[in-house]
């Protein structure tokens, strides 16, 4: 889709239906490890969230701070615009941009004179519920493991340790700042299942 939010030198990401995830092949480094739960340096302290729990967290990092949001991944302005009430020209020139590409992190200033904050976060949470839900699929939680960072990760280096994580659920339990750059200690929350 035309505008799509990108990470700037992220690594390729597939999509299943309208989800976007970093999927590896049956044989890659870390694999078979992350999913029986012994990936080396691992705290091993598991937290399940129900989805309740889940529509929570997640409306607390989609709403706007004051008038301003932070892109996730698989939204466009156009999204932004209709959520809004406005037209994407609009937003753009609110933005000063001068086409409609965005990318995950990006910051963007929001126009609520046709709609209020809480509207707008309610039609952005049902957007982000749909992807969520083509993952849980049956499943009514999840499941966190908290890992400290090695030298060299990022939230990207531990999604490809797992055989397929949806970046937006990396994002709903973790700092966006995360994707970029992780000091050795930080800890991260990383979302799994196990089947």
């Amino acid at each position: 889709q035309e505008g799509a939010s990108l990470i700037p030198g992220s690594p390729v990401f597939t999509r299943e239906g309208n989800m976007e995830s970093i999927v590896l092949g049956p044989n890659s480094a870390g694999m078979e490890q992350f999913e029986q739960g012994q990936l080396e340096n691992d705290e091993q302290v598991i937290q399940e969230i129900s989805r309740p729990q889940l529509w929570h967290i997640m409306r607390e990092k989609l709403q706007p701070v004051g008038n301003t949001v932070v892109v996730f991944p698989n939204e466009t302005i156009g999204h932004f615009a209709q959520w809004l009430g406005i037209s994407a020209a609009q937003l753009r020139r609110i933005n000063h941009l001068r086409h409609s590409r965005i990318y995950t992190g990006q910051k963007l200033k929001l126009d609520f004179s046709h709609t209020t904050p809480q509207a707008f976060t309610q039609k952005r949470l049902a957007f982000h519920q749909q992807f969520v839900l083509q993952w849980l699929k049956d499943r009514d939680r999840i499941q966190l493991q908290k890992r400290r960072a090695q030298p060299g990760d990022n939230l990207w280096t531990l999604a490809r340790k797992s055989s397929k994580i949806p970046l937006n659920l990396l994002l709903y339990f973790n700092d966006l700042d995360k994707l970029k750059r992780l000091y050795p200690g930080d800890e991260v929350n990383l979302p799994v299942f196990y089947q």
